[in-house]
């Protein structure tokens, strides 16, 4: 008994010594949890959590950024269930969004770049490196950060919070 403890207690410590805490599953968080649990509520705001959906790519206020948005429907319908942030590309947890044109603007402080993607040929790519169509139903993981709130009187709080997921990572939604 005595040494089983031992063995244990060792395990622990070392486990600590090295800093890292066993990594939590992520929050499943269902659509019509959103608004109560993100958009109302603090309580997961640096957490891990999941939504599922589909991906929809907007070109952002004024066509200044690309936007990345969760919606419950493909193609841009239905409802925005949250915004999330990604980079382009090939590799792993990416999104590869072919481009078909780029404008400068040079009226722009910077002269930044317009890229007009082509979203029928999109797809995101799994962690394992599988790529999907951003019309198939995706399930996005990442940490939950809430942008400042806006006063709301139908929230339970008097606010509502712009939650956004950080450092995503995708998984064909089961």
């Amino acid at each position: 008994m005595w040494g089983r403890s031992v063995t244990i207690t060792a395990l622990l410590v070392a486990t600590a010594a090295c800093g890292e805490k066993p990594e939590k599953p992520p929050v499943l968080i269902e659509a019509a949890q959103i608004e109560p649990l993100l958009e109302f509520s603090r309580q997961y705001n640096g957490h891990r959590i999941s939504v599922e959906g589909y991906v929809h790519v907007d070109d952002g206020p004024g066509g200044a950024a690309m936007v990345y948005t969760l919606m419950s429907r493909p193609r841009g319908l239905g409802e925005a269930l949250i915004h999330f942030e990604a980079e382009r590309g090939t590799s792993p947890n990416r999104l590869d969004l072919p481009v078909l044109k780029t404008e400068r603007r040079p009226k722009w402080a910077g002269g930044h770049e317009i890229l007009l993607v082509d979203l029928t040929n999109g797809r995101f790519i799994d962690g394992a490196g599988v790529a999907h169509s951003i019309r198939e139903k995706v399930r996005v993981t990442g940490e939950l950060a809430s942008l400042p709130a806006n006063k709301d009187e139908s929230s339970p709080t008097g606010w509502r919070h712009r939650p956004r997921l950080l450092n995503a990572t995708f998984e064909a939604a089961p």
